[in-house]
């Protein structure tokens, strides 16, 4: 409910908005280490950047 954060900044008890439109509490988090390549790309709309461990299954809604 306190705007865009970056996933490392969520904490337990951190209320967030799901897939279905709705708030809920945080309740565990979790990581792991990754070695990968990390893909970054920009969107328009909404904007913002989004950061990926892998460019698989990315495909655009629209083409500009």
């Amino acid at each position: 409910k306190d705007g865009i954060r970056a996933i490392a900044e969520i904490k337990i008890g951190d209320e967030v908005l799901t897939h279905q439109g709705r708030y809920r509490k945080v309740l565990a988090t979790s990581s792991r280490p990754y070695s990968g390549d990390m893909v970054s790309f920009n969107t328009p709309d909404p904007p913002g950047s989004i950061i990926r461990t892998s460019p698989q299954q990315v495909s655009p809604l629209r083409v500009i």
